[in-house]
């Protein structure tokens, strides 16, 4: 993930049903979580299409998971739990 993605990250947010959206996902918060995170936030994409995201941070002893999404249609698939296993790799 990195901050080119934004415009597509917010849509895909935004109509996802249960993804709040807060001040801190405004574009500039974002870009500070994606800073301090590198190694733990994912897209999942199909032909260039973002299909799937992940935010996953730390505060230094807990990890944690934000905005884990998949489009309805890509769903039971396995993307989400592929995503969480990035994360958990990036964790480690």
């Amino acid at each position: 993930m990195n901050l080119r993605d934004y415009p597509l990250l917010i849509e895909l947010w935004k109509h996802t049903p249960g993804i709040g959206i807060s001040s801190s996902d405004k574009r500039n918060k974002i870009r500070l979580f994606l800073n301090r995170n590198r190694k733990t936030c994912f897209v999942a994409q199909e032909n260039k299409n973002i299909i799937g995201t992940v935010l996953c941070g730390n505060d230094g002893r807990r990890g944690y998971i934000y905005h884990l999404v998949v489009k309805d249609e890509y769903r039971n698939k396995g993307i989400a739990s592929k995503l969480v296993d990035n994360c958990l790799e990036g964790l480690r």
